[in-house]
């Protein structure tokens, strides 16, 4: 079974298409918008790249672009890391 795991922090977001049978990542995208230029790196797929500097910030666009390139046929499951900072003892 194959899961889109993402996680949307302050400024980045990380994702990963995750192959839960062998717990084996297949591939991944990390937009990071923290300094002063956003950086954007796809691994494990077709198109595996360095970082590199692109023109966009914000959660939006960088969704669109994970989206984009990583491989999302045959997809079981999608999860988001959520984080509150709020004073909450349960789920």
């Amino acid at each position: 079974m194959r899961a889109l795991l993402l996680n949307a922090g302050s400024s980045s977001l990380k994702c990963a298409v995750m192959d839960s049978g062998g717990a084996t990542r297949i591939a991944a995208a990390v937009a990071d918008w923290a300094g002063p230029v956003t950086r954007y790196r796809v691994t494990g797929s077709a198109q595996a790249s360095d970082w590199r500097e692109v023109p966009w910030r914000g959660h939006s666009e960088a969704a669109r672009r994970a989206l984009a390139d990583l491989p999302l046929t045959s997809l079981a499951a999608v999860g988001h890391r959520i984080v509150h900072g709020g004073e909450f003892t349960s789920s």
